[in-house]
């Protein structure tokens, strides 16, 4: 921003609260902060960001975009080592994309809003100022139980005519390109080819799958 610019120092020692900002946004801590935020919560919460990842150098003008932009361009995004657990928003959207399920065009909408605080997140609601928890603290026996349930409520309100319509021989590679899984582990890939004549039980075990749990 034009305030990064500005000077920090005073000559009484005195600061406003722009100049106290610039002081501490200036600091190279700040950047290896910021860098360190956007790689533990897109990139890897358990893996350090290795100093050879150019977020923290396309964040030197203090600008985010080009931060996140450096991320998004960073071979990290490909690699396999890096993938996280899915937190209950980002499994739940994108299930409803998946699903062409509009949340706010359900005739109960609060239904959602259980379902989300059953599996841990309602938006802009955190449990604290330090947000909520990733990881491996959403793999829970209660979080599975929830997610096979607003699977179930989506399935039913959700269009799956692209794998449904399709012979049973050609349903697997459907169901993975509709939750955009590339790759299944054999054990996951054999309990889905025993259900390739029920398309809805099919989606339900995929959509709780931990291949589709996990960003890849």
């Amino acid at each position: 921003p034009a305030s990064f610019s500005r000077k920090c120092s005073r000559s009484d020692g005195n600061f406003n609260a722009g100049g106290i900002a610039d002081l501490v946004v200036a600091r190279d801590d700040c950047a290896q902060f910021i860098a360190d935020r956007i790689w533990f919560r897109f990139i890897s919460s358990t893996i350090p960001r290795p100093d050879s990842n150019p977020i923290k150098a396309a964040f030197a003008q203090r600008d985010i975009s080009k931060a996140v932009n450096a991320l998004a361009r960073s071979s990290a995004m490909s690699d396999p080592q890096y993938s996280l657990v899915k937190s209950p928003i980002d499994w739940f959207i994108g299930l409803c994309r998946a699903l062409s399920v509009t949340p706010s065009q359900l005739a109960k909408p609060e239904h959602v809003i259980n379902f989300l605080d059953k599996l841990g997140q309602v938006p802009f609601v955190p449990p604290n100022v330090g947000g909520w928890p990733s990881g491996e603290a959403w793999l829970t026996a209660a979080g599975a139980q929830y997610r096979l349930q607003v699977a179930q409520f989506l399935l039913a309100k959700g269009d799956i005519a692209s794998v449904a319509s399709l012979p049973a021989s050609a349903r697997f590679d459907a169901m993975s390109d509709l939750l955009g899984v590339a790759n299944w582990s054999m054990r996951t890939e054999r309990a889905l080819r025993d259900v390739l004549n029920d398309p809805n039980r099919l989606i339900l075990l995929a959509a709780s799958s931990p291949e589709y749990i996990v960003s890849a």
